[in-house]
């Protein structure tokens, strides 16, 4: 495989469409000569990121009912009440013999077969790769209650692990680009680095693990990028989370997203190299002092793309863009995260900036 460089623009996974063909098509049509590959935008079940996953699995075993958190109606965690010794026991047995998979391996075929159409219709261009986004185990079990949480998140994450398998064994590598989206798993690395500043405002169902979060996360991620093929692509999207159209936490700056980057980084080198990293960025990064932390990524190979484009704020985007230049010279732009939550106006709104910011630009 040449040297991948970044594209002008990457999207990170989700959009406002209503199925695969809709999202490929418009996201071709607006951001053609800037991309490298493409995602289906998460349609059905997949459109909130692992929200959808939470209710598909709630759905699919109702004997482990009681181990999910229950929430009010802005969304905000219960305070969870103690079980009883031999219902925790009873609900942990239930859990262990639950069929975990996940569904996206199936998914993912049923897209790259829309993907093949568009693209032999012109309407992909022929360089651009079908992207898949894999979200982090972290993500999906902080929606357990904390006695059953790292247990389910063990056995989801032997299931993504098989998921990727699959995904790798059914689409060529050379059309293949996977993405794994952290974010939950960020968040609880922020704050187990600095409670102090964190804890006390950071939702509960968010709290880091007892053991060291950093090595938890990266030694997940590593296994997961081992089982991409060396011929495809693959890259980290790394931001604050995304709760009623805030993010979860807000940081001072990049130097957590950068350290856990390096370590996951340093992780899976035995296996193969990354292609890229996404960061999304806080809408008043206006300044470089958040960005400094870019110049401490370990490897200079790995293309960046900065989720630095928010809806309806061109003046805004410049001004980011102006600002972490002076601490990384060379990046692709992004949307902060993904886009099926965002008005139409909005999205339409991100399409516009980030072609305004890449007017010349032409994938090669």
């Amino acid at each position: 495989m040449s040297a991948y460089k970044a594209a002008p623009v990457h999207l990170v996974g989700s959009f406002r469409a209503p199925d695969a063909t809709t999202a490929f098509s418009t996201c071709s049509a607006a951001l053609k000569g800037r991309i490298k590959s493409i995602p289906d935008g998460e349609p059905g079940w997949r459109w909130n990121f692992t929200i959808g996953l939470v209710q598909k699995k709630a759905t699919e075993n109702p004997a482990i009912g009681k181990i999910w958190r229950e929430y009010d109606e802005k969304y905000d965690p219960l305070p969870v009440k103690e079980m009883p010794a031999e219902e925790v026991k009873q609900l942990r047995d239930a859990i262990k013999s639950t069929s975990w998979k996940l569904g996206y391996a199936e998914d993912a075929v049923e897209s790259y077969k829309i993907f093949c159409k568009l693209r032999e219709e012109g309407i992909i261009e022929k360089h651009v790769r079908f992207q898949v986004c894999l979200p982090g185990v972290s993500s999906m079990a902080i929606f357990v209650k904390p006695t059953f949480q790292y247990l389910v998140e063990d056995l989801a994450y032997q299931a993504m692990l098989q998921e990727t398998e699959a995904i790798a064994a059914a689409i060529p590598a050379e059309d293949l680009a996977i993405q794994f989206d952290i974010a939950s798993d960020y968040i609880k690395n922020e704050a187990q680095q600095d409670p102090s500043s964190y804890l006390g405002a950071l939702r509960e169902d968010f709290h880091p693990p007892a053991e060291d979060a950093m090595e938890r996360y990266a030694n997940q991620y590593a296994g997961l990028i081992g089982k991409v093929p060396s011929e495809a692509y693959t890259g980290l999207h790394i931001c604050m989370g995304n709760i009623n159209n805030k993010p979860v936490l807000a940081p001072r700056d990049m130097s957590i997203m950068v350290t856990l980057a390096n370590r996951i980084v340093s992780k899976a080198k035995a296996s193969r190299p990354l292609q890229w990293i996404h960061f999304g960025c806080l809408a008043d990064w206006k300044d470089e002092t958040p960005y400094a932390a870019l110049t401490k990524l370990e490897d200079k190979n790995i293309a960046v793309y900065l989720g630095l484009v928010y809806p309806d704020d061109l003046k805004g985007a410049k001004e980011r863009v102006a600002a972490a230049r002076k601490q990384l010279g060379e990046f692709g732009v992004a949307p902060v995260c993904g886009l099926a939550r965002t008005s139409r106006e909005g999205v339409q709104s991100v399409l516009d900036i980030l072609k305004e910011l890449t007017p010349e630009a032409v994938v090669i």
